[in-house]
């Protein structure tokens, strides 16, 4: 099986190898169409689970079997589909020059009732307050940040109708053959089943320029430029002369194939990377500046805005929930909480014949938001002993969380970089984290745990080194922002 160290050395070598910026689709350079490609692929075989296919329409058996009554019905859904996106368009209110795009996905952390993202929404309220914020789903649960749905499930619906008419875009992509098979061969992947997915994103430009033609937007601020809208909302902005950041929203390290190894980046930059890169601290940014050089996509040394909200306690949380599981850890001599992954093996077996066997040692589980709702995971870590917390755990807000604790677990989340500035101890679980933090490790200030024996000796360090890499300073962070180029 391949390592992400494999995966960024092969890509590495392919841009050595071939023209890659030869490689076009429907006008747009599409090497990072094909990067996101090789990185989706290698998550899924060897990583995360779960993972939606996008690759292909959905197939509706609703629909009738005879071709003429097809058509009608069909008709009939594009029809109401697009007079509620209309609907939905018009009902925005674009009022300022700042865009603060979110997925419902990232609102994760329940404050006084209203959940956050982490990454966009402390932007909103300590540092742009009259600019707007986009969701992508209907009613999203934080009114007080005053969000406007987009309605992508409604633009969803709609492309799969629009694929089954025959009415999507149909680009293709244009490449000498000869480099296509051997990417193919290289890498494993048939490109044929990604150009309805490379469509897509150009159907989802279309979608916000339409939205983002008649206002006065100068810079949307974007986390994880790579999915599939935000790609979308990238190449429309660039169309249009406004400006993206993308910002921070994990680790992106020295072996992340979405920010290093870009080793030929055309002169006027790609259409689909944002401007700017919103850092936690210079490693983050010399760790992309170092292979991107372009002056098309420019690092920005920011800092973790939520990370230093929480340090300098503009927020707390006194909930009874909180109280409740400090009340149920009294009496254990270790607190331990693992933050889990979406992935395959998310608690391993040698994890979990620990919390059996450390009975003086509590264990809080902290699912992954793509996991909070997964019965069958819950089960599994609530019969592991009495000893364990998933509940309670997966309701509160991280910083709370993290200060009853010692220590923290995780395959790799950046959830580690948190903790640590909390004053937690860090360890990793996964052989691809210590292979993320390979860095860290070797520094001491993570410690790999692949074992009981490693957990073991885990929970018996005295010290381990502080972590320096992130900016979590906020009158800092607030210059940084003042006197980044964007403004």
């Amino acid at each position: 099986m391949d390592s992400l160290k494999d995966i960024l050395n092969k890509i590495h070598q392919f841009e050595q190898d071939y023209d890659v910026n030869s490689l076009r689709f429907g006008g747009v350079y599409a090497w990072p169409l094909f990067r996101k490609a090789i990185w989706a692929d290698f998550m899924k075989k060897n990583i995360v689970s779960g993972v939606s296919k996008k690759n292909e329409p959905k197939k509706d058996r609703r629909l009738s079997n005879n071709k003429f009554l097809k058509k009608i019905q069909l008709l009939q859904r594009k029809k109401k589909l697009s007079t509620e996106l209309k609907e939905a368009k018009n009902s925005l209110c674009l009022d300022s020059d700042i865009l603060l795009y979110s997925s419902v996905s990232y609102l994760s952390d329940n404050i006084d009732g209203k959940l956050y993202d982490r990454h966009i929404d402390p932007i909103k309220e300590f540092v742009y307050p009259n600019a707007n914020k986009l969701v992508d789903q209907i009613n999203p649960i934080n009114a007080k940040l005053k969000a406007s749905s987009l309605r992508l499930d409604l633009l969803e619906n709609l492309m799969d109708i629009e694929a089954l008419m025959g009415n999507m875009p149909k680009f293709k992509i244009e490449a000498e053959s000869s480099l296509l098979d051997c990417f193919e061969e290289l890498f494993s992947i048939d490109i044929a089943r990604y150009t309805y997915r490379f469509n897509r994103i150009l159907y989802i430009s279309d979608y916000f320029k339409g939205i983002l033609s008649n206002q006065n937007i100068k810079v949307v601020f974007l986390p994880c430029w790579y999915d599939d809208y935000s790609l979308g909302l990238i190449h429309a902005c660039k169309s249009l002369n406004i400006l993206t950041v993308d910002v921070q929203h994990g680790k992106q390290g020295k072996y992340h194939a979405m920010y290093t190894h870009f080793t030929i980046v055309p002169e006027g930059g790609y259409e689909i990377l944002p401007n700017y890169f919103w850092n936690w601290g210079a490693e983050y940014a010399e760790n992309i500046k170092g292979w991107m050089n372009s002056e098309a996509h420019k690092t920005i040394v920011v800092g973790n805005l939520w990370t230093a909200l929480w340090k300098e306690q503009i927020f707390k949380d006194e909930s009874p929930e909180l109280k409740e599981l400090s009340l149920k850890m009294n009496n254990y001599e270790k607190r331990l909480i693992v933050s889990l992954q979406p992935i395959i093996d998310t608690i391993p077996s040698w994890l979990k014949e620990a919390v059996q066997e450390m009975s003086n040692t509590f264990f809080a589980f902290r699912p992954h938001p793509k996991q909070k709702e997964n019965e069958e995971l819950k089960k599994a870590v609530e019969g592991l002993g009495e000893n364990v917390d998933w509940e309670l755990c997966s309701s509160l807000p991280l910083y709370p969380l993290l200060q009853l604790f010692e220590y923290h677990l995780t395959p790799w989340s950046t959830v580690a970089f948190e903790a640590k500035l909390m004053g937690l101890k860090n360890g990793i679980i996964h052989a691809q984290g210590t292979e993320m933090y390979a860095e860290e490790i070797k520094n001491d200030v993570f410690a790999s745990v692949l074992s009981q024996d490693d957990l073991k000796n885990f929970v018996s360090l005295q010290n381990q080194l502080p972590y320096k890499g992130m900016i979590a300073d906020l009158s800092q962070i607030k210059l940084n922002i003042k006197s980044a180029q964007w403004n």
